[in-house]
This record gives structure tokens, C-alpha cells and sequence, in this order.
């Protein structure tokens, strides 16, 4: 975790925790925001400083006499204004900083997300189907939101198609009851789950034809052995980390090392599709 940054409005480091830098520790932040209107589940904002894709955990009312202190020090933020420049590339359209998004699954509740619109104007799309209950925690090792590009029907199952946050496609083959339970439809947010035991490490594999609909190119970050399998951590270049499980011998087969350039294979059958 990286604890000095470069803020917004400004161009000297700070201390994260002297900042409004959406990359912290705890992954959570509080916001101030005016409520344009309300169209059932739907809550239309403005004045935000939320990144798109931002999970909500919760809302609460703005009361003046608690929230507002006029006689107050901002510290380096004192004379700051938004027409200063912006130093941090992770700010500017279409370079939010995306590395932790995969990781809002992790909440225990999460009552909507940020969606982007146009402007300062964004669109908390809350899930009425959560109803303040405990998300379901499950024993696969990685889970992946994207959204969907496209679904392919054909006579009993479908391919579906995920665009992860970070920019890497991943294609999953589901019945086509599942695809009408879960309403898959084009940008409908989704997420990818597979099991660390289910996906392939390999090494070398560029340009190879492989039957294996997906193929990431990542890097080897961790690695730990156990008394049979070894469990790999590799780096996606979008920033997402893919588990993988596999023996000990593969791990000295393919002489794997942190730093190696490989590839995580995964069949489209053993991608779970959730929502």
C-alpha cells in the first residue's frame, strides 16, 4: 500500500492520510453530495468526489448544526481551489485508478454502487434485492467484476462475456436459464468467479492455439508452497490478482520465480457467472 501520494491540487507528496486520495488502506471514504432527486431505486447526485465504481455502504442526512463549522483549517488544502492543477493522473477522465475494485466484494454490505453520467453528475444505483441483509462469502479465490460485452445464446447454454475493471476479458459458458435467471444483458455488472484449483499456469504460452477460451498474461507477484500444491499469485496487467493452485512439481517444472511473465488459462465452462 502506498502511503505518499501526489493529491488533487497539488504537486508536492502528502501523507495519504492527509489527503482525499481514493487509494487507502481501508478502501473507504465519506462524502458530502447534493441530492438532485430520486427515481425509485435510483438516487441522482452532484458535488461528488467518487470514483466510478465506487461501492456504497451507506447514506446518511447532512444536518448543518453537526457537519458544517465555519471557523475551520483545512491545513495545505487552506486557499486550494478546483481550477488549480490537477497532479494526480489517477483524476482525469478515464484514468481512475482501478486496482482495488475487484475488492468490494469483500464488504459485508454494499448498498449500491457509482455509476458515471455526465459532468459532476453521477447516479447511485442502489440493489434492492440486498434489503440491508449480509452479501453471501464463498470459497472461490477469485472473484472479478466486470461488465458484460455480450451474451451469445445458442440451444441450451450461453457464452458470456465479461469486461473486467481493469481491461482483461473473460468469457464464461453458462445454461441459457442461468443467463434468464441472473438477467444478463450488454453492461449489466457482473462478476467472474473460479476456483484457484481450476486455472492453469502457463509459461511461454504466447502465440500458442489453445482450446481454452481464456488466456491472461500476468505476472508471478507471490508464491507459497504447501506440502503438495503451491498457491501463485499473478498480476493481471489491469491490476487484478489471479490465485492459482497448483503442485509442486509444476511449480519446479516450469522453474517458476516471482517476476516470471506467464499466463493464467481458464476454461469458459469453469467460469461461474454471479450478479
Amino acid at each position: 500500500m502506498q502511503l505518499v501520494v501526489y493529491p488533487y491540487l497539488d504537486t508536492t507528496e502528502r501523507g495519504v492520510f492527509s489527503t482525499r486520495s481514493p487509494v487507502r488502506p481501508n478502501h473507504i471514504g465519506l462524502s458530502v453530495v447534493r441530492l438532485q432527486h430520486v427515481d425509485q431505486y435510483r438516487m441522482y447526485i452532484a458535488d461528488v468526489d467518487m470514483l466510478d465504481g465506487t461501492p456504497l455502504l451507506d447514506i446518511k442526512p447532512y444536518v448543518p448544526a453537526f457537519d458544517s463549522f465555519e471557523q475551520s483549517h483545512a491545513g495545505w488544502l487552506n486557499g486550494k481551489s478546483a481550477s488549480d492543477v490537477v497532479a494526480d493522473s489517477r483524476f482525469e477522465s478515464g484514468k481512475a485508478d482501478t486496482k482495488y475494485a475487484d475488492q468490494s466484494c469483500a464488504f459485508e454490505t454494499v448498498c449500491g454502487t457509482v455509476d458515471s453520467r455526465r459532468g459532476s453528475t453521477l447516479r447511485c444505483d442502489a440493489n434492492p434485492a440486498i434489503d440491508w441483509r449480509r452479501q453471501m462469502k464463498i470459497s472461490a479465490r477469485n472473484v472479478f467484476e466486470g461488465k458484460v460485452q455480450t451474451v451469445t445464446k445458442g440451444a441450451v447454454n450461453s457464452e458470456v462475456a465479461l469486461v473486467l475493471t481493469g481491461g482483461e476479458r473473460i468469457v464464461s459458458v453458462i445454461t441459457n436459464s442461468s443467463v434468464d435467471s441472473l438477467g444478463l444483458v450488454e453492461s449489466k455488472t457482473a462478476y467472474a468467479i473460479i476456483k484457484a484449483n481450476e486455472v492453469i499456469v502457463g509459461k511461454g504460452v504466447d502465440g500458442s492455439k489453445l482450446s481454452a477460451r481464456n488466456v491472461l498474461a500476468g505476472e508471478v507477484i507471490s508464491s507459497h508452497d504447501g506440502a503438495v500444491n503451491s498457491e501463485l499469485a499473478i498480476k493481471l496487467a489491469g491490476g487484478a490478482t489471479v490465485i492459482a493452485s497448483i503442485t509442486k512439481e509444476s511449480v519446479r517444472a516450469l522453474g517458476l520465480q516471482q517476476g516470471d511473465k506467464v499466463s493464467a488459462i481458464v476454461k469458459a465452462s469453469n467460469v461461474l457467472i454471479g450478479v
